[in-house]
């Protein structure tokens, strides 16, 4: 599109005054009165636009809308209500027009011109919605597709309280317009009321005119037998094994699908599959999954707390670097590793299945709680995660720390990454 500067109407020596542009489409015209500038000039209160100006460009903007609708335009439009731009949507052919009825209504105060071009744009819905059968003429009355004017109809019946019975042809659009039920009750307890209004008849003798419509015959549904219930006790379901306690409504079906395959990602996530490392600082996108997956490990294991601080993230940076390492798979989290960093160890001897005298004040990494999809289970994706954060903290992965008490999985995936022993705090 280009832009052409139509009007300039105050002093055209200073960048403060007030102006008129247009920019051109190939259809749409975008007519708008840039009062930016010379608002910021004066007192905004001498300076506001009045009520009358406000109305009138208001029906115009909207006329036009549904004008260009008409004429086939597909986009939508949006625009502002403030005292600093007025913006006009018009054909191209009425561009010159609008800049006048801004210009006069801007510098005279006269909106007259608005209104005359509001009802120049205006399509005669209320004579195409009138009592009666008729056809809309393709290429006559408007010019969009048949389908798209079927939808405007009903739309525009449906604000009136009326049924538009509207159906497309190939030349045309045939429009039967009658009260809904509502309106034909409101109509016969109030006859008063609607006196004076045009309303359609409760029925039309159907155009002879009008081309038959192939009717498919109703199916005929059998006669159904409703279920009986039976007076039988059933014992309470058992506790599920995600954990969630609760087995009725939408919550437990969503925390089951974490437990079994995993949290899902959104589409604009980015890798699909694969290990990565989240922090609470990152985009809380991922600290969302984190977060979900920290809580389905919460509610399998039964503990009070998550290992995850928020759903959103946070921007300060605590000592320990707590940090998680997500497993993903086909656009699912299917494994999870908190991890953060210690400095007081001791080591844990497996045959001997206590603690020695061994302690160590390195800083190391430390497991806190690793969580795998049911389904994704004995596939080695807990120990792929313990790898990917050794490798990724600089340490060997038998230099690891980790966090007890074990729990009854966790204690043989230690012991077969380390199998001689385990730094433990």
């Amino acid at each position: 599109m280009a832009m052409h500067v139509a009007a300039v109407l105050d002093r055209p020596e200073t960048w403060r005054s007030r102006r008129i542009r247009v920019r051109y489409g190939t259809f749409t015209a975008r007519v708008e009165l840039d009062r930016d500038n010379w608002m910021e000039s004066g007192q905004h209160e001498d300076r506001k636009i009045s009520d009358d100006f406000r109305q009138a460009a208001d029906r115009c903007v909207r006329a036009g809308i549904d004008r260009l609708w008409l004429e086939g335009e597909t986009r939508g439009f949006s625009w502002g209500s403030g005292d600093y731009y007025v913006t006009l949507f018009v054909p191209v052919r009425h561009a010159d027009e609008a800049v006048r009825a801004l210009r006069a209504a801007e510098v005279r105060g006269d909106t007259r011109p608005l209104h005359r071009l509001a009802d120049k744009l205006a399509p005669p819905y209320d004579k195409w919605l009138s009592p009666g059968e008729r056809k809309l003429q393709l290429g006559v009355d408007f010019r969009c597709p048949p389908t798209r004017l079927v939808k405007l109809l009903r739309a525009q019946a449906k604000e009136r309280g009326m049924r538009a019975n509207a159906r497309a042809a190939d030349d045309g659009v045939w429009v039967r317009p009658e009260l809904t039920a509502t309106a034909k009750l409101l109509q016969q307890a109030y006859p008063d009321q609607y006196a004076d209004e045009q309303l359609p008849a409760p029925a039309h003798a159907p155009d002879a005119s009008r081309p038959p419509v192939d009717r498919r015959e109703r199916r005929r549904y059998r006669t159904a037998v409703p279920a009986r219930p039976l007076s039988f006790d059933m014992p309470a379901p058992p506790d599920c094994p995600c954990g969630y306690r609760n087995h009725v409504g939408f919550s437990h079906d969503r925390w089951h699908a974490h437990w079994s395959i995993g949290v899902a990602l959104t589409e604009s996530m980015s890798p699909r599959t694969g290990i990565v490392m989240v922090t609470p600082q990152a985009p809380s996108a991922w600290c969302r999954v984190a977060w979900e997956s920290s809580q389905v490990a919460r509610r399998q294991g039964h503990y009070d707390t998550g290992t995850w601080p928020t759903e959103t993230g946070t921007e300060a940076v605590d000592d320990e670097n707590l940090r998680a390492y997500l497993a993903l798979s086909n656009g699912r989290a299917i494994g999870y590793l908190a991890v953060s960093d210690a400095e007081q160890h001791s080591w844990l001897e497996w045959d001997t299945g206590g603690t020695v005298e061994l302690t160590d004040d390195a800083r190391r990494p430390r497991v806190n709680i690793i969580h795998v999809v049911q389904v994704w289970r004995r596939r080695g994706v807990a120990r792929r995660l313990v790898e990917a954060m050794a490798a990724d903290s600089g340490v060997g992965v038998r230099e690891v720390s980790w966090s007890t008490p074990f729990s009854a999985t966790g204690r043989p995936l230690a012991k077969s990454i380390s199998p001689g022993g385990v730094w433990v705090s």
